[in-house]
């Protein structure tokens, strides 16, 4: 079946170029508009994720390092009691073990 020419009618070739460069135009305003600011907001997120995950760190590196602090000045505690009252930590130890020693038995 043939399509009779009009001279006032574009051709089928250049209406699939208009078609073709049409659909160009289209994906290139898709990606200008769409893409490039998901692009944008999602490298922001980024960024402000890895900020947000290193002010984590420094505040648990600070909390590690408080916690150290009070351990130690735990440990010199304990030893300064141990030192002035040495009969009672001896005492204290052998009850802390014959107590762990009856819990594991009891176990069995």
């Amino acid at each position: 079946m043939s399509v009779p020419s009009h001279p006032d009618l574009p051709s089928l070739q250049a209406l699939r170029e208009d078609v073709i460069a049409l659909g160009h135009e289209a994906a290139e305003l898709a990606r200008e508009r769409l893409l490039r600011p998901a692009q944008d907001l999602a490298r922001d997120l980024a960024h402000d994720s890895q900020r947000q995950v290193e002010a984590a760190g420094e505040r648990v590196a600070d909390g590690v390092e408080q916690a150290g602090d009070l351990l130690l000045a735990e440990r010199d505690l304990a030893a300064g009691w141990i030192q002035k009252n040495p009969w009672a930590a001896v005492g204290l130890a052998f009850g802390a073990g014959v107590i762990l020693s009856e819990l594991c038995r009891g176990r069995r």
